[in-house]
């Protein structure tokens, strides 16, 4: 469809209402990505500075965190100095971060990562109260009372965890909390890259109402003051559409690597969950609808399911010391394309219902070369592996406990052999007949991601479209798409550069579509490296 000289000129003559609109839709976004409007500041801490005589700048630091915090304005960054010889902690503080700021390691070379450790045993190290802050790149620890954390983000957004270490172990003894790191009530952050030393209840736990976070590339691991029993490598409480991908959880005696409580439609995968115990791997408890996908389980048992249900558990590898799966009233959960490993595959306790044991529509797969459609099942290890077609399913159908649904499509090698193929998608503009009508921004894929991903949106009239990255203190980054578009839908790949051309760092982005009249802004993206 040709956009006529017509239709430009009636798009170039808005009326004034339609301006206004645009007006005051863009004060919005100046609100929902608030600009900072004092120069952003870089202030600096070290052992060696002083509060009362220091400026706070590099030559003559502030002494201590919470000082340079108070004296900060919002969107600075304080840069935290160690000591160099390591010979005593850096800094001993119980610290409440109430603005938007960045806290992060000094970044010097000749400098060992600055140790936090916590004044009082029984308060958070770091308490994060305001939305959009970074702590980037610190050791600390020291929080040892009951459910107390190394950081604890308290009703916030948009705030990024990186690299640091919530305990940790070196030649010199265990420096641990009770909790690596603690997320309550909040929504939309990034935990990435951390690791996190614990002695109790778990290494990153989501308390209550969270959505929507990303807890991923993280280590937790256990400390020697292991308590026994009810310890969690990552434990979601009433808390739905997280992210956990990519973790290590190497819990200890009597734990859990990750544990969902009422917890649903959250996605869990590729992590790797090693086991030394009679323990689950993984662990869901009255949490339905969950994605359990990808994830490498070593355990006793590899995956606890009780009171759940309508979860899909795909494409994990379940090498169970004694058995893979464990379903307690567990009802109408997907199980295929899985490696089920052990002595005893399933047990199915008493009050257990019917779940599937095959995907629920046909795959296009390869196998040994050649391309198939079928239903694909589970690999077995105490399963006749006879398949004279050669097509990657087993002559037999393998018989499950109880009331279980036989599995008829059960895989002749383990789900590593087999490649399943991705659908295409054809995103090239379309004609008008073909739309149902409206303006559509879809998440992008992949997400998190490194280094690309791809935008997609509907346009259902020929509209002036400009498609805008933005960082997380509304700052632009990427101007994507400026120009007049037909009808149809789009798809514009973001390669992770500013229109510098320079790569933007590991963080929380938003993407905004204004197309004419109407500005869409609900979505968020993150960058991991």
């Amino acid at each position: 469809m040709q956009v006529t000289k017509k239709q430009l000129l009636n798009l170039s003559v808005l009326d004034y209402s339609k301006k206004s609109l645009i007006k005051m839709m863009l004060l919005a976004l100046v609100f929902i990505f608030p600009q900072v409007t004092s120069a952003q500041i870089t202030r600096y801490v070290s052992p060696t500075g002083d509060d009362t005589l220091g400026n706070g700048s590099k030559l003559n630091p502030w002494r201590t965190i919470q000082y340079a915090i108070n004296n900060a304005s919002i969107g600075d960054t304080i840069n935290v100095t160690g000591d160099e010889f390591e010979t005593t902690d850096d800094y001993v503080e119980n610290i409440t971060v109430n603005k938007s700021l960045t806290i992060r390691n000094s970044c010097d070379e000749l400098v060992m990562n600055p140790k936090i450790k916590a004044k009082s045993d029984s308060n958070h190290v770091f308490t994060i109260t305001a939305d959009s802050v970074n702590i980037i790149g610190l050791d600390i620890y020291g929080a040892n009372e009951t459910e107390k954390a190394g950081i604890y983000l308290d009703k916030v957004s948009n705030c990024i965890i990186h690299s640091n270490r919530c305990g940790w172990i070196d030649s010199t003894g265990e420096y641990s909390n009770n909790c690596g790191i603690i997320i309550r009530l909040s929504n939309g952050n990034s935990i990435l890259e951390n690791y996190c030393l614990y002695d109790k209840l778990a290494g990153i736990y989501l308390d209550s109402l969270n959505s929507q976070n990303t807890i991923s590339k993280n280590e937790c691991k256990v400390s020697s003051r292991d308590y026994l029993y009810g310890i969690n490598g990552i434990y979601l409480y009433y808390s739905d559409e997280n992210t956990i991908s990519s973790n290590e959880c190497f819990p200890g005696i009597g734990d859990i690597g990750i544990h969902l409580s009422f917890s649903h439609n959250n996605n869990i995968s590729k992590n790797t969950l090693i086991r030394y115990s009679e323990l689950y791997s993984i662990f869901l408890e009255n949490s339905h609808n969950n994605n359990i996908a990808d994830n490498n389980c070593q355990a006793a048992e590899c995956i606890k399911l009780m009171d759940a249900n309508k979860n899909t558990i795909t494409g994990n590898d379940f090498r169970g010391y004694y058995r893979c799966v464990y379903l307690d009233s567990a009802a109408n959960n997907i199980f295929y394309w899985n490696n089920f490993c052990a002595s005893h595959v399933v047990t199915s306790a008493i009050d257990s219902a019917i779940n599937s044991w095959h995907s629920p529509t046909e795959m296009n797969y390869t196998y040994n070369g050649t391309s198939y459609a079928s239903y694909l099942g589970n690999y077995y290890n105490k399963h006749d592996l006879t398949d004279s077609d050669g097509d990657g399913i087993t002559d037999s159908t393998y018989n499950l406990p109880g009331d279980e649904q036989y599995d008829n499509y059960p895989l002749a090698a383990t789900i590593e052999n087999y490649s399943i193929n991705p659908v295409s998608v054809d995103f090239s503009p379309i004609s008008e007949s073909t739309l149902e009508g409206g303006i559509h921004l879809k998440q992008n894929y992949p997400n998190p991601f490194n280094p690309q991903t791809n935008i997609s949106y509907q346009l259902s009239s020929i509209s002036d479209v400009t498609l805008t990255i933005y960082n997380s203190l509304g700052q632009k980054v990427r101007t994507l798409v400026n120009e007049l578009q037909n009808i149809g839908c789009y798809t514009v790949q973001w390669n992770g550069k500013n229109n510098f051309g320079e790569l933007a760092p590991s963080g929380i982005y938003f993407y905004t579509l204004i197309a004419g009249n109407e500005i869409l802004i609900s979505k968020r993206m993150i960058i991991i490296k």
